[in-house]
């Protein structure tokens, strides 16, 4: 029985410094799915999962081609990377430190490079301002108006490389009922297309973000012109004649005045003859003032003056 008893007490004493073996806290930090990472121009969404023991941290110098975040579990927290699309022809890559209290290990991430010429797909929003139910724009005419705007930019000498749509959804995720138009009553109409988008009415207040949507507001003006639009910033490291630069625009909208392109509806749904070409002057307009929009100048700069800007419309989209 001593014996027994005495037996008892070993594997007594052995379960127990089995059970503190188990109870011994894991220190470190791991990376599933390994350290490096290669993707195509494409881009993707990288999720990483990552197991520490205390809190961690990324550190690197990547730039606003990819956006970063960290998501925490339960377990295993995870690594989000957001990679956008390489249109050069060149691959990128970037190397991001992650570090906790015991340890720092390196991802290091590759972008193949893009493999023939990207075309960019620009959101359009049209916002049609109306008094009377007259003053409205018919379902249906501004996409149509934009299919042939497309042509243009399309079949020209030099193909941009760019095609407009129509927006399917609002700045809160939200469908539209008519993909690309917005429809509001305004009182004040007819008002200056100047004053309009010096923001002298405060319309900055509601119009849609510019860094997702190309904003074309249609009202009645009394002014001849037939639209007007404002022209892109540029980073001030990059110089390019007429066009506007200031850093400050890549984290801030504009405040002081509305980004977007004014069309006058006034001189809308007319068609004329000039030189045996027939025009549609909605469809000119529009095409002339998104060249503008894009950082475009007149091609009449040299004093060939206001027919320069009918007839040479052409060449200012292509």
């Amino acid at each position: 029985m001593r014996l027994n008893r005495g037996l008892s007490c070993l594997l007594f004493l052995g379960v127990l410094a089995f059970s503190g073996c188990s109870d011994d806290k894991w220190e470190g930090l791991k990376v599933f799915d390994g350290t490096f990472f290669e993707i195509g121009s494409d881009g993707e969404q990288l999720r990483i999962p990552i197991r520490s023991s205390s809190e961690w941290v990324v550190t690197g110098n990547w730039g606003k081609w990819c956006e970063i975040r960290q998501e925490s579990g339960e377990k295993v927290d995870t690594l989000v990377l957001d990679v956008g699309v390489n249109i050069a022809r060149q691959e990128r890559g970037m190397s991001l430190e992650l570090s906790n209290r015991e340890e720092t290990l390196e991802i290091e991430l590759r972008q193949a490079a893009a493999t023939e010429e990207y075309e960019y797909v620009l959101p359009v929003i049209f916002h049609v301002l109306y008094r009377v139910p007259e003053d409205d724009v018919p379902v249906g005419y501004l996409s149509s108006c934009l299919e042939r705007v497309n042509e243009l930019y399309r079949d020209g000498p030099v193909d941009m490389n760019l095609k407009f749509v129509l927006a399917t959804h609002d700045p809160n995720g939200q469908l539209l009922e008519e993909p690309g138009v917005r429809r509001e009553f305004r009182e004040g109409l007819p008002m200056d297309m100047f004053d309009f988008v010096g923001n002298k009415f405060g319309d900055c207040a509601w119009i849609w973000d510019p860094k997702e949507y190309i904003n074309v507001v249609i009202f009645d003006s009394k002014s001849i012109l037939s639209g007007c639009a404002h022209f892109p910033y540029l980073p001030e490291c990059v110089v390019l004649p007429g066009v506007l630069f200031s850093d400050w625009y890549a984290d801030h909208l504009p405040d002081a005045h509305v980004h977007c392109v004014a069309w006058n509806r006034s001189h809308m749904f007319s068609r004329y003859e000039l030189l045996g070409v027939i025009f549609d002057y909605d469809v000119f307009t529009l095409a002339h003032e998104m060249g503008h929009y894009l950082g475009l100048l007149h091609p009449f700069v040299d004093g060939k003056g206001i027919l320069g800007i009918i007839v040479m419309t052409r060449r200012i989209i292509v």
